[in-house]
């Protein structure tokens, strides 16, 4: 099951880093909104997986605290939300595509040292397995062939003036222009999916 974590409020790191990306960087007039969450990808010994998502944010309260956050989640089969959070429904006005921006560590796993905790709270064995990425959407004024040339532009810090969601020195990003497809986390922590 993958569960999106984000900020009910104002996140001062995605106003941050829009101004950055229209003023320093010259994404004014192309980046219409700018939004982040945490991506969770969780493996589970259950096939139930609205019964998992409901364990997991009421009885652990580890992944969304219900005061700060809001969240949706989807799994292989079904999704709840998806054309929302995980496709271009809900863009912001003048938007004309969404792109997203998921950014990874370099060679190492994500959620491991959640796992413990989950357990503690859910069972041992229950979850198996929890990455977590960064996930940028990025509503542009661009078509969608354009928005994975800009999306890549802002993703990657290469220079003062060239990219800023990513440290290549121990980050890696992925771009997807429209639909979010459903990709196996755990590839793209291990550089498997480019």
């Amino acid at each position: 099951v993958q569960i999106l974590v984000r900020a009910r409020g104002l996140d001062p790191v995605v106003v941050s880093a829009e101004r950055a990306l229209r003023v320093c960087l010259g994404l004014e007039g192309r980046l219409v909104a700018l939004r982040r969450g945490d991506l969770w990808e969780i493996e589970a010994a259950t096939e139930d997986a609205a019964l998992l998502v409901s364990r997991l944010v009421t009885a652990t309260g580890l992944l969304v605290n219900p005061n700060r956050h809001r969240f949706v989640w989807r799994s292989v089969g079904a999704t709840v939300g998806a054309e929302k959070d995980w496709g271009e429904g809900g863009l912001a006005p003048g938007a004309r595509c969404r792109a997203f921006v998921l950014v990874s560590p370099l060679g190492g796993e994500t959620g491991e040292l959640i796992l413990a905790p989950l357990a503690r709270a859910l069972g041992e064995g229950v979850v198996t397995r929890a990455t977590r990425v960064d996930l940028w959407a990025m509503d542009l004024a661009v078509g969608r062939d354009e928005a994975a040339t800009v999306a890549a532009e802002a993703a990657v810090t290469s220079s003062r003036r060239r990219g800023l969601l990513a440290n290549p020195h121990y980050q890696r990003a992925t771009v997807h222009a429209g639909v979010l497809p459903p990709l196996p986390l755990r590839s793209l922590v291990d550089g498997r999916v480019e």
